[in-house]
């Protein structure tokens, strides 16, 4: 491919959103698909667009859809393979050493990992599309499943200490003294959100403020759920709201450095389950 300058930034991004998206839609592929499949239920279908890449031998493509990140429009990919996920991912390295279109994308800290059951490529494409693969070792298949991503090269330089483009889940007040890190719409091609946040505060009133927030738009705290999620998890709470057919989580930490907090909200509309159901 011709030479040209690849902004790094943009990559890393895009990098980042396969990893992200792939740990949630592969935690949703092993616990019964509790976000991502509807196909089974109540005669309700996810559509799929084309595969982004070819499958490697002995895999196969489950489906493709449009996610926005930070208002930029994206497409992202499922696949399945008998193979391991070092085995795939080194597959598409060959590929792409092949194929003097494309440019292999490394040295990237921390998004270039292969092994320990969990792989992770990128290149950059003729027409300047950047590919992401992230693909994970499925234990009870003894293959693995991986997800694609790609997006546009955006050369548009971010502006220093912005909110995000983007927007809150439905019915979801914003923390107070919040900035907007991140917005992910579209999760695993249904109607869903992953939104996170930069907010300064206690993180017990942090606590408080979603849960009065949540109960005034009409959200049910699942109790239960909250106290074992949080007893789970390595940050200081994990809070599990329903409303009818629609689920959120809320992830609440504060870093150790800073003080800063760091919220990140996931919120899914799942009509194919029961109303009131949550995690």
């Amino acid at each position: 491919m011709p030479e040209k300058t690849i902004n790094r930034q943009m990559i890393s991004r895009l990098l980042l959103l396969v990893v992200l998206v792939g740990i949630i839609l592969g935690f949703a592929v092993y616990q019964g698909h509790a976000i991502i499949d509807g196909g089974q239920q109540r005669g309700y279908r996810i559509r799929s667009g084309r595969a982004i890449v070819e499958p490697t031998d002995r895999s196969r493509f489950i489906r493709s859809y449009p996610v926005t990140f930070n208002g930029q429009s994206t497409e992202f990919a499922h696949y399945a393979s008998d193979l391991p996920a070092e085995r795939v991912i080194a597959e598409y390295r060959r590929w792409v050493s092949r194929d003097r279109r494309s440019k292999p994308v490394d040295h990237i800290p921390g998004l270039g990992a292969d092994g320990a059951g969990c792989s992770v490529f990128s290149y950059v494409t003729e027409d300047s599309r950047v590919i992401g693969i992230i693909a994970f070792d499925n234990r009870q298949t003894g293959g693995s499943d991986y997800f694609v991503g790609s997006m546009k090269i955006d050369d548009t330089p971010e502006e220093a200490g912005a909110e995000s483009p983007g927007r809150e889940p439905p019915g979801v007040p914003k923390p107070r003294m919040a900035r907007r890190t991140l917005c992910i719409e579209n999760l695993g091609g249904v109607d869903s959100m992953i939104v996170g946040y930069d907010a300064w505060g206690s993180p017990s009133g942090i606590v408080s403020d979603f849960q009065r927030g949540m109960e005034k738009n009409g959200w049910t705290e699942r109790a239960e759920s909250s106290q074992l999620l949080t007893e789970n998890y390595q940050g200081f709470a994990l809070l599990s709201f329903s409303r009818g057919h629609e689920q959120c989580i809320v992830a609440i930490d504060r870093l150790p450095d800073s003080g800063k907090m760091k919220v990140l909200v996931l919120w899914a509309d799942r009509p194919w389950l029961p109303e009131g159901l949550a995690l």
